[in-house]
Formats: structure tokens, C-alpha cells, sequence
């Protein structure tokens, strides 16, 4: 989970590096992670509910990195439109760029 969590932070990271001559873009970019980050929290609070720590047994600890790993996969796969581009001839790619 924490080499997914790293390769997302780096990805957002060199994003806001490349467009960083477009301040729009670089506010609505840094809300969306914001707001992903939250949401993730808030889908693994709603999974997980219970303050029991035994509540969901000894591999609740393992399924939370799981889906955190699997929501920065995800995640990952989002961000890469801006770094890695979308293939020429797709038309919803918005603001990211064409694959090279």
C-alpha cells in the first residue's frame, strides 16, 4: 500500500510540475486529490464502521491495505492521462494528453 500511496503522491506531484503554467488547472487538479483522498477514507470508514478493533477479525487489517492499495491503483490509472496521455482519437480526453 505504501509504494502505491508513494507512486500516486509522485505522479500528482510531477502533474502539478508539468502544468504548473496553468494556475486553473493546478487548483482544480490539487481539489481532485484532495477530495479522493477523503473519499477513500470515507469508503474504507463506511466498509470498516465498527470502533471494535476485533469487530471484523484478524484480517481486517490486511483487507484496508488492500483497498487502499487497490483505490491508489485506480487512482494511478487516473493521473497517467496527464503524464502518459490517452490514445489519439479518443474524444473525452479534456485536458490530458495525447499518447505518444
Amino acid at each position: 500500500m505504501k509504494k502505491a500511496d508513494s507512486m500516486v503522491e509522485a505522479l500528482f506531484n510531477q502533474i502539478i510540475k508539468e502544468y504548473s503554467g496553468d494556475p486553473d488547472f493546478v487548483q482544480q487538479i490539487t481539489k481532485s486529490q484532495h477530495l479522493w483522498l477523503e473519499m477513500r477514507a470515507a469508503d474504507l470508514n463506511t466498509i470498516f464502521i465498527s470502533k471494535e478493533r476485533t469487530a471484523y477479525g484478524g484480517a481486517a487489517t490486511a483487507c484496508k491495505c488492500d483497498m487502499l492499495a487497490d483505490a491508489a491503483r485506480e487512482r494511478i490509472r487516473f493521473l497517467s492521462g496527464w503524464t502518459d496521455g490517452i490514445p489519439e482519437g479518443d474524444v473525452c480526453i479534456g485536458s490530458r494528453k495525447i499518447k505518444r
